[in-house]
């Protein structure tokens, strides 16, 4: 599959630009593995849904939005912050200043996430019976505790190999290896299917994940030298970042947190479905993005604006022709796709069919909130991620009470929208173009 799809990118990028070629070429490979990870993850969770049931499910879903949101503001930015870091570095050829971040930013990351990890542990119960008024919540949660840290460390390896530009390695880590090991350990291994089980073995392939990840970077990375970084530089260059991260991330997961307030965990299970099926279309941006990240900051550090305007709309419209007819199938057997879960997801139906809607509107702005933090903008950029979740949350909960799962659809696709839109103008406004191919190339303010 891999080799496919790079022969069809060389062939395709013969007749592009240099930075197109590369985006095309390295995007193809990034977009192949993407494609392997997204069908590992959807086999999967079809598999954990049929075997655990609607109920089990739903508790296992809660715990990795949980797990994903907490592991998210332990990063504290730096997963951003770090593909800038480690590509300017390189792009400067200076190896051993990208592996002094990475080590200081493993050793911040790591002190954060055991200490928010501690804080799950410690509060499971409470949180499984106060909050979800979900008793047999509080055991997966426990291990899931553990899991934090694993996965905070696990992305920072991952994002620090695509500053390298090694999108293959930073693909298996991030997207490839849990659930290939997840799909092999439950196919081999008798195991019951509880979300406690299902939980013990997550944090195992994390694990061996991570390891691997950081493996790869000892090997690319030879001249390392001692780490001359101080904790607290890391921390004020990651602090804007992390802004961001916390409102996208929020973005991202609060809506399956809220679900699981406001209805049953048979409920949070149909919601988490339509929320993983909708993001079937997104998968493109992010393996986009993937090798975007870094041309991004190199074309800004070496101030070739035309460069970055013509990149920033020819991958817009790559994830629009790529990402069209997944989001068609989606809205046009609703039905179908769900009950690939089992018998009772079909009640998320029209969740689907919103979500489905906002992730489309996600895909066709482009890598704006990349494209700002690429390029020194990240204080904007956190702003309109930080005001949006919250108007976001605030709205989730005033229409999760009356309406329930749907009405933290309409809430989360709202969101997403406005968060877009937003900063497509913002795009415009700081760097002088439109990312949206249809709109005219460039204003007025030069970049």
């Amino acid at each position: 599959m891999i080799d496919i799809v790079r022969k069809f990118g060389e062939r395709v990028s013969s007749s592009m630009d240099i930075h197109l070629k590369e985006l095309v070429g390295k995007g193809s490979i990034a977009f192949g593995y993407r494609v392997i990870g997204v069908g590992l993850v959807f086999f999967l969770q079809i598999l954990l849904a049929r075997k655990m049931g609607a109920y089990e499910f739903g508790l296992y879903s809660l715990c990795i939005a949980l797990t994903m949101l907490l592991s998210s503001i332990a990063r504290l930015g730096l997963d951003l912050g770090i593909v800038r870091k480690v590509a300017g570095a390189m792009a400067t050829g200076n190896p051993g200043n990208a592996h002094a971040w990475l080590v200081r930013s493993l050793q911040i990351v790591l002190v954060a996430s055991a200490l928010i990890g501690a804080l799950l542990y410690l509060f499971s119960d409470r949180i499984a019976e106060t909050i979800y008024k979900e008793a047999r919540l509080s055991v997966p949660l426990n291990i899931f505790a553990f899991v934090i840290p694993a996965t905070a460390l696990m992305y920072i390896v991952a994002e620090s190999l695509k500053g390298l530009k090694d999108v293959a390695s930073a693909a298996m880590v991030q997207n490839i290896i849990v659930p290939l090991l997840l799909l092999v350990i439950l196919f081999t291994v008798p195991v019951h299917f509880s979300s406690r089980n299902v939980a013990s073995i997550y944090l195992g392939v994390t694990l061996i994940s991570l390891a691997y990840g950081y493996f790869k970077w000892t090997s690319a990375i030879q001249n390392r030298g001692v780490p001359r970084v101080s904790p607290s530089e890391v921390i004020r260059f990651g602090w804007p970042f992390f802004l961001a991260n916390i409102g996208s991330m929020l973005l991202t997961w609060s809506d399956t947190i809220i679900v699981g307030m406001v209805a049953n965990a048979e409920v949070v299970a149909s919601y988490y479905a339509a929320s993983k099926l909708a993001t079937l279309t997104s998968f493109i941006l992010i393996s986009i993005n993937a090798i975007s990240a870094p041309k991004f900051t190199a074309m800004h550090t070496h101030g070739d604006s035309a460069g970055l305007e013509r990149l920033a709309r020819q991958s817009t419209t790559i994830m629009i022709a790529l990402a069209f007819i997944p989001t068609i199938l989606l809205v046009s057997f609703p039905t179908f796709w769900l009950r690939l879960f089992g018998a009772k997801f079909d009640q998320a139906q029209f969740s689907l069919l919103v979500l489905a809607a906002g992730q489309a509107i996600n895909v066709a702005c482009g890598s704006v909130g990349l494209l700002l933090a690429m390029t020194g903008h990240e204080k904007t950029m956190s702003k309109i991620f930080l005001t949006t979740a919250m108007f976001t949350i605030g709205m989730s909960f005033g229409l999760g009470i009356q309406w329930g799962a749907n009405g933290v659809a309409v809430s989360t696709a709202i969101g997403m929208a406005t968060w877009n839109i937003w900063m497509l103008v913002a795009v415009r406004r700081n760097l002088g173009f439109w990312t949206f191919p249809l709109f005219s190339a460039r204003s007025s303010k030069p970049y």
